[in-house]
């Protein structure tokens, strides 16, 4: 019934990613193939009937095909919307490329409700293996189908079900404009971003933070002045609105190089702990969600001019990876 995807050459695909109590007020699009459809849009869905190998025949809110009642293995119950993406390209491509970009809309997504308060992501978790559906085009050769695969979770789980407003969703396509505008570098080091904050969000205690630290190095770090370049990009990230901004970003950095040189193992017996927490009335692992979210979500606004003062590096080596996803 599950048929794998062809071997050699392209193959267009619809991709679908379930998202468990999140509802949409209606199906977005974006414009770069990625859109959020609400499982009971079924109006919506027939326009993809005509277009992908069994999609006519696969039902969103249940997680079936028509013609076989049972749910696809490790179907989640309470599947209310589905990120949905239309792809061409080889298999390996496919398999390779698109959960990056998946991870990159939840992560704008994530970023964008915790600033708008929409639910708590400090209280969310997700255990179970995620899936992701691939819909062949129906120019596929006869014999191939509806086919998914296993992954590691992206999107965490929810205690209560929310509701995302339009106006999100406004403000993501305004974050996909600014990164469609950027250059390739700015787009690589938001991919390498974007990929782990999911990850991040349903970690805890050091782990978390581990992944924190790597996110604002990805997005800010530069060989050779790995510290400086940290600070700065931690400094910009809270826009200069801490009185205390540069003993904060020195703490912090200080705080990295114990974890990432296997000085601590948990976050408490940190020398510098009580100090931090009695300075600036606030965890470190919290300040650097917010320097994480603040990062992503203003990235292509504050990251130009701070890796053009930093950076003297032969950018074209960054041309070699993930250039295969254009738009």
């Amino acid at each position: 019934m599950y048929s794998p995807l062809p071997a050699n050459g392209e193959v267009k695909c619809l991709i679908l990613y379930p998202l468990c109590n999140v509802k949409v007020e209606s199906t977005l699009c974006f414009k770069n193939g990625l859109s959020i459809l609400d499982s009971n849009d079924l109006q919506f869905w027939k326009s993809y009937s005509n277009q992908f190998v069994d999609a006519s025949l696969f039902n969103l809110s249940t997680g079936n095909l028509l013609y076989n009642p049972n749910k696809l293995l490790g179907f989640p119950e309470g599947v209310t919307s589905w990120i949905s993406y239309e792809y061409k390209g080889s298999t390996v491509q496919i398999k390779k490329l698109v959960p990056v970009e998946i991870r990159t809309l939840v992560s704008v997504l994530i970023c964008l409700l915790q600033k708008n308060k929409t639910f708590s992501i400090l209280k969310s978790s997700r255990l179970e293996d995620d899936y992701i559906l691939y819909f062949p085009d129906r120019s596929t050769p006869t014999g191939f189908g509806l086919t998914y695969t296993q992954l590691t979770p992206i999107f965490p789980s929810l205690i209560e079900p929310i509701c995302i407003p339009c106006h999100i969703f406004s403000e993501v396509d305004r974050w996909y404009n600014a990164m469609l505008l950027s250059d390739i570098h700015l787009r690589n080091r938001m991919r390498v971003a974007a990929f782990t904050l999911p990850d991040a969000i349903i970690s805890t205690g050091l782990d978390r933070l581990l992944k924190f630290f790597m996110i604002v190095d990805a997005l800010f770090g530069v060989n050779g002045v790995v510290g400086k370049s940290f600070k700065a990009g931690i400094k910009l990230a809270l826009n200069n609105e801490d009185h205390l901004i540069n003993d904060k970003a020195n703490r912090l950095y200080k705080l990295r190089c114990d974890v990432a040189h296997g000085d601590i193992i948990f976050v408490d017996e940190w020398e510098g702990y009580e100090s931090y927490i009695s300075t600036f009335k606030s965890d470190p692992i919290d300040d650097m969600l917010t320097i994480v979210l603040n990062s992503i979500l203003n990235y292509f606004d504050i990251a130009p001019g701070h890796l053009q003062s930093w950076e003297k590096t032969d950018r074209k080596k960054y041309k070699k990876t993930f250039n295969l996803i254009e738009y």
